[in-house]
């Protein structure tokens, strides 16, 4: 069994050691098979729960080969809306959640620069904010499509900034810790328990449609197989 633990060329004195621990570490393990061995309840049948573990997971690994081999994993945009207006109930907002661009920048980043930019209401300056973004931020999040918990963006500002209180009034603003300077401007936002919009909850979907999917198709695999046996009069059950 030590065969292979010492790597050709190791020093003697690291031989040793490798063989010493190895040789520990198979005792404590023999050790502990031992005393489970002799502490097995009596109405325990091990032989039976190997074999249904053996079982679950042959069955497991061919229902993932049929899964990876037949399911059709393209979910089209029309199938993702039709889902979630059929189930707006079960898309409800646990928490605030919002669209919101953040910069945090250190002190000696060009604040004229910036302001002209960060102002700007031209389209052709969001690509120069994002590259003065790569050069200067420690963060930037400017992606104003995207959706955010609240919670999580008030982590990355300073404390209080925004709260559920106050994120419906405090639209946009500039603020320093002393360490940073942060921008920030919230674009659109929606409140917990409130129906959540649909692109926040397209992947969740995505998934759920892809979940039952699979299910159904394990379902009819399983049917056709049971059929096709029932044919071949390959199955026979006794009354």
């Amino acid at each position: 069994e030590l065969e292979g633990i010492v790597p050709e060329g190791s020093p003697p004195n690291d031989s040793v050691l490798m063989v010493t621990a190895y040789a520990q570490r198979w005792v404590r393990d023999q050790l502990l098979m031992y005393e489970a061995e002799r502490n097995i309840p009596k109405d325990l049948n091990i032989d039976q729960l190997v074999r249904d573990y053996r079982a679950s997971l042959v069955r497991f690994n061919y229902e993932e080969q049929i899964i990876s081999e037949r399911l059709d994993s393209t979910v089209s945009e029309t199938e993702l809306r039709e889902y979630y207006e059929k189930n707006t109930d079960q898309f409800q907002l646990e928490s605030t959640i919002l669209k919101c661009q953040l910069l945090k920048l250190p002190p000696n980043a060009p604040q004229n620069e910036l302001n002209k930019l960060w102002y700007s209401k031209k389209s052709s300056d969001e690509a120069k904010l994002r590259a003065f973004a790569r050069q200067w931020a420690a963060l930037a999040l400017l992606n104003t499509d995207k959706w955010y918990k609240l919670e999580e963006l008030a982590a990355l500002l300073p404390k209080g900034t925004l709260t559920s209180d106050n994120v419906s009034s405090r639209r946009e603003g500039t603020l320093s810790d002393g360490d940073f300077r942060y921008y920030y401007r919230v674009l659109e936002t929606v409140k917990g328990k409130e129906t959540a919009p649909f692109e926040y909850i397209k992947e969740q979907a995505s998934k759920v449609i892809l979940h039952k999917r699979k299910l159904e198709l394990l379902e009819r695999w399983k049917e056709d197989l049971y059929q096709q046996e029932l044919r071949r009069e390959n199955i026979q059950i006794s009354q």
